[in-house]
């Protein structure tokens, strides 16, 4: 994993996401709050590449809730 510029420096995250009252509604929520980490991240002129990783509260077919990436 990595560039081709030597030294480059790459960022990945895992953030805890909040839902809303929609599914759209979250999804747009986190494409939001994704672009202000981005500017955040970039402004670091070292960093070449970022993933992110957004984690919900998930509840499974026996009620079981854990975070996992969506």
């Amino acid at each position: 994993m990595g560039t081709d510029i030597k030294d480059d420096k790459i960022v990945i995250l895992t953030l805890s996401g909040s839902e809303n009252l929609t599914a759209k509604m979250t999804a747009n929520g986190l494409l939001e709050d994704s672009n202000q980490v981005f500017q955040s991240l970039f402004e670091n002129a070292d960093v070449e590449e970022t993933a992110l990783f957004w984690q919900l509260p998930i509840t499974d077919s026996i009620g079981n809730t854990s975070d996992k990436n969506v």
